[in-house]
């Protein structure tokens, strides 16, 4: 089914990206913008749709001031409410519009392929998306070519799943999906995000066939992510030399799938991310553990909001390299009591890497027993994160002002350990501005912020300790 958007104004450009995506042009009855384009949307004269078969159209009235005059244009033109057209707010967005684009529509997967650059080999794959023909890939040095997962659509599949619930579409793999990972997919992710999820999902449908067998050649790498920041550097501290040796970290790994870089104060996305990666070398290297740098281009091909496809997006890197990992250790977000199946990447992260563990390779997530601020100050032990914490979203360094900087130096403050991380932080100017740093903590808090509710939660609990 084709959609049309008419009108070409603010509720358009305020929309969610997935939905602009799945519109095949714009109507407009403003003539300055006939015959121009916006979202690289064509704008057409609303005549264009009398030579549409009325059966294979649905027209989105993407304005609220002018809504009953467009509705009353429609139907003078032989549409009828509800089965050609509809107001953009006449319906709850977040559910009735995902399944809407469901309807007769389908993201199809190509099979992965392994291309080499040089001394890059990259691991693709094509889906179509409304008519559109979408590229994905992962890219890392070739001598890990052998682990890359081209056999199956594993890595592919995890990477779009939200993205096909949250636009409503089903997924079809021309390539076999690990019986395992259909099986928990299919009976626990998508019923329960389809359930609970405050973003009511579609219930997408999987089209494919499965693979039963244990993937042949593979590793046993132990592995985590490294992207010097709280949570990872908890993990790697935590298995550098842990009581069981078959938990031992043996390879780190960075990767570029975030798509939260505003680009503040000056930074561009590149610029952060080609610096992350340059911090992460040093740090490995300080380590004494082998560093896999994998470049993707998931974050600028996947129009989807950073925070609830996070984890799908991060853990699709790891099924990128599946036949590599035996056990992979993500750093968690929220501690266990802050779970929650419908609330989005962190809250569910548990279930998900349950869903995403098979017999080949096991996903764990760490430090999900402790708190941020507990976690803080295990972190403020290690040695290396004195050197190389990064906690800015904002800028390659730690900017000092941002919401995460702020809430780390209260942290480490807290833990008595602020000083120690001058290389890292501006504590002087902490010092001199703490009574603001703590009242913009405190409103984050009030305005519901859950990683402020366990900063301040510590602060209330530990009051006797900290005014000492």
């Amino acid at each position: 089914m084709k959609h049309i958007g008419f009108g070409a104004g603010y509720v358009l450009l305020s929309a969610n990206d997935n939905f602009v995506r799945g519109l095949s042009y714009l109507v407009d009855n403003h003539p300055q913008k006939i015959g121009r384009k916006v979202a690289d949307l064509d704008i057409f004269s609303p005549d264009v749709l009398l030579n549409e078969d009325k059966e294979s159209i649905f027209i989105w009235v993407l304005t609220k001031a002018h809504s009953d005059s467009i509705k009353s244009q429609l139907m003078e033109m032989g549409f009828i409410e509800g089965l050609h057209f509809i107001g953009f707010y006449d319906m709850d967005r977040q559910n009735e519009i995902s399944e809407l684009f469901g309807k007769g529509s389908a993201i199809t997967l190509s099979a992965p392929k392994i291309i080499r650059y040089g001394d890059r080999s990259r691991l693709t794959c094509k889906f179509s998306d409304n008519g559109e023909l979408i590229e994905l890939w992962y890219e890392v040095d070739s001598k890990y070519e052998k682990y890359l997962l081209s056999e199956r659509s594993d890595a592919f599949l995890v990477c779009l799943l939200w993205y096909a619930m949250r636009s409503g579409r089903d997924i079809v793999c021309t390539t076999p999906v690990t019986e395992e990972l259909l099986y928990n997919i299919e009976t626990l992710i998508i019923p329960t995000l389809a359930k609970f999820s405050t973003s009511k999902l579609y219930p997408t449908k999987i089209h494919c066939a499965t693979e039963s067998k244990h993937l042949a050649n593979t590793g046993d790498a132990v592995g985590t992510g490294l992207s010097c920041g709280i949570d990872s550097f908890h993990a790697i501290m935590n298995h550098l030399d842990p009581k069981q040796i078959s938990m031992k970290l043996t390879h780190l790994c960075i990767f570029n799938t975030s798509v939260s870089y505003p680009g503040g104060m000056g930074s561009s996305v590149n610029d952060i991310q080609v610096k992350r990666f340059e911090l992460a070398r040093k740090a490995a290297k300080e380590l004494k553990l082998p560093l896999i740098e994998v470049d993707t281009n998931l974050a600028s091909s996947i129009l989807t909001n950073h925070a609830d496809s996070n984890t799908f997006m991060n853990f699709s890197v790891v099924f990128a390299l599946k036949k590599l990992w035996k056990t992979y250790y993500y750093g968690s977000t929220y501690n266990i009591s802050m779970f929650s199946a419908g609330n989005g990447s962190g809250f569910n992260d548990l279930l998900l890497a349950y869903c995403c563990s098979d017999s080949d390779m096991r996903i764990y997530i760490e430090g999900i027993e402790k708190t941020r601020p507990e976690k803080v100050a295990d972190v403020s032990e290690f040695l290396v994160a004195r050197k190389y914490l990064r906690v800015c979203a904002r800028t390659n360094n730690n900017c000092n002002v941002c919401s995460q900087c702020r809430r780390t130096m209260i942290e480490l403050e807290m833990a008595g350990k602020l000083e120690n991380f001058r290389d890292v932080f501006d504590v002087d100017y902490f010092l001199e501005h703490r009574r603001e740093y703590y009242k913009e903590v405190y409103e984050q808090y009030k305005s519901g912020d859950a990683r402020d509710v366990e900063t301040i939660g510590h602060i209330l609990n530990n009051l006797d300790q900290l005014c000492k």
